[in-house]
């Protein structure tokens, strides 16, 4: 049979936040062998399905859109896909199934974040100044440690006060020439400023994932 894509869009929020990426490849393949989807294998002396997931999350970041792709044999039917939505547990909700999607993750370049720093309402000037700054960071590399700058990876910056809270809503770099900013990376950086403070417990969601043209994958 021929190999298709099937692109899964899911959220992942929650608890589950805190399993690893190798951890939640194995809960995918599990749920989807359940739901009995017409995977496609891989040839050779060890054969496995093929998973292909869109900017891995970090370990305790949440998402409301998240994208996998999956291969599989043929015109799979569609209630293998709405079986699956019964098959994953807590935290992770599958959203839509798109077959044989035009754009490639390859493509990517911008992700949104909302980042919500716990007390930290009144501090918006105080935080917009930090992330114009010349804030630097230490990243590691495939050439080692790196210093990496922060604000030229933020595309797009606005602050709103939400109850006792500041809510952070950040579209950054995620691909390309210009490189990829996880936003940990961000409250690193403030780790070592005045907003040391809210920057510990803050909250990281993403909230979409674009091409270079900023459409929505």
């Amino acid at each position: 049979m021929d190999r298709r894509i099937a692109r899964l869009e899911f959220s992942k929020t929650g608890d589950i936040r805190f399993i690893s990426h190798l951890d939640t490849m194995s809960l995918f393949e599990r749920a989807l062998k359940r739901a009995k989807v017409p995977l496609w294998y891989s040839e050779g002396f060890n054969p496995h399905p093929k998973l292909n997931f869109a900017l891995p999350l970090s370990v305790g970041t949440e998402s409301l859109r998240e994208l996998c792709d999956v291969s599989v044999e043929g015109d799979p039917p569609g209630e293998c896909f709405e079986r699956l939505k019964s098959e994953f547990p807590a935290g992770i909700s599958l959203n839509s199934v798109t077959l044989d999607p035009q754009k490639k993750f390859a493509d990517i370049r911008f992700c949104s974040y909302e980042l919500t720093f716990p007390g930290g309402a009144g501090r918006e000037n105080e935080l917009a100044a930090l992330l114009k700054s010349p804030l630097e960071v230490s990243k590691r590399s495939k050439k080692g440690e790196i210093s990496l700058p922060v604000a030229p990876l933020i595309e797009e910056t606005r602050l709103c006060p939400e109850g006792g809270d500041l809510v952070a809503r950040l579209l950054v770099c995620a691909g390309g020439e210009r490189g990829y900013l996880n936003p940990e990376l961000i409250l690193k950086a403030l780790a070592s400023t005045s907003a040391a403070d809210i920057a510990a417990e803050c909250r990281i969601v993403r909230t979409g994932v674009f091409s270079e043209d900023k459409s929505a994958f």
